[in-house]
């Protein structure tokens, strides 16, 4: 009868050997974004961001700062808040330090709008973030306020 359980512990233990080491690893020098709080398993953040987004996004950028990480309902996905140095930043990293086109092909839009509009628009509109984000002058004001983090 037992005769299932040395195979199952094997192929369980190859398992986490495979996951060990298949994990991605950061680059020197750069950390992961906290956790927004308030995650419940498997659902994750999606109930509390569904009752009031706005007050959600403000509370876990006001407790954790402008850059966080959330989980709705298995789409895991990073916030860059409100914070015009963290947005240059991110607007103005390459392609295979920050993929804009994988970010959002992964979160559902390859399927609903097709690879053609997802790799093409996303290319127009990271362009257009840089020339924004990107220009010379550091001081430059952004062409709109951004909101803070306030709770």
């Amino acid at each position: 009868m037992l005769n299932w359980a040395l195979p199952a512990l094997l192929l369980l233990l190859a398992g986490v050997i495979w996951r060990v080491v298949t994990a991605k690893r950061l680059p020197a020098g750069l950390t992961t974004a906290p956790w927004a709080p308030g995650g419940i398993p498997i659902l994750g953040h999606a109930l509390r961001y569904r009752t009031n987004p706005a007050a959600f996004l403000s509370s876990s950028c006001a407790s954790v700062g402008p850059v966080f990480r959330l989980n709705l309902a298995g789409k895991r996905m990073v916030v860059v808040g409100p914070d015009s140095a963290v947005i240059k930043e991110v607007a103005t990293a390459s392609e295979s330090i920050l993929s804009a086109r994988r970010a959002v092909a992964e979160i559902g839009f390859n399927e609903t709008l097709g690879s053609l509009n997802v790799y093409f628009g996303t290319d127009l509109h990271k362009r257009w973030i840089k020339e924004t984000y990107g220009r010379s002058s550091v001081n430059a004001p952004p062409p709109f306020a951004p909101p803070t983090c306030s709770a």
